[in-house]
């Protein structure tokens, strides 16, 4: 029973943790950066900043870490 309490505890804190992540535009824009580079959407700086842009919006929608 505690180790359950110590579990749910610390996923808790995960979810608190990724929560302020998402809350955060700075991470958000690098996290976006990285998947358009990932996928290779980026042919130049310009449609980088795009892709970045609107991936960001949508991270931030859907409120994911």
């Amino acid at each position: 029973m505690a180790l359950r309490a110590i579990v749910c505890r610390s996923a808790n804190k995960r979810a608190i943790a990724r929560s302020a992540i998402a809350r955060s535009a700075i991470a958000r824009s690098a996290i976006a950066r990285q998947r358009v580079r990932k996928l290779g959407l980026a042919r130049d700086d310009r449609s980088l900043g795009r892709h970045v842009s609107r991936l960001s919006r949508l991270i931030k929608s859907s409120g994911e870490n």
